[in-house]
């Protein structure tokens, strides 16, 4: 997750620097430059903060199926355990 977290902030960085270059290009006046500045960058925070939710909801629902995998393993083997000690009781 971690890694994840690190590769979005630099995407958010770079995306960052291009709007600020493209905005200088621009030819705004200072004050419609900051408020433009401050729109891109609410705006790729808000697609950074999804990424992250989504691929950590990703995460999450693989660890919950990869869990219930190995719950229903172990379950499986008690029974088998279970069964033979009732096979080698009952002889």
């Amino acid at each position: 997750m971690r890694c994840f977290s690190n590769s979005q902030l630099k995407e958010y960085r770079h995306n960052k620097d291009l709007a600020k270059s493209s905005l200088k290009e621009s030819g705004l006046s200072r004050s419609a430059y900051e408020a433009a500045l401050k729109d891109v960058k609410a705006k790729l925070t808000r697609q950074r903060t999804a990424a992250e939710a989504a691929f950590e909801a990703k995460l999450r629902a693989e660890l919950e199926t990869e869990l219930a995998k190995y719950r229903r393993s172990q379950l499986l083997m008690m029974h088998s355990i279970e069964r033979r000690l009732d096979e080698e009781v009952s002889c």
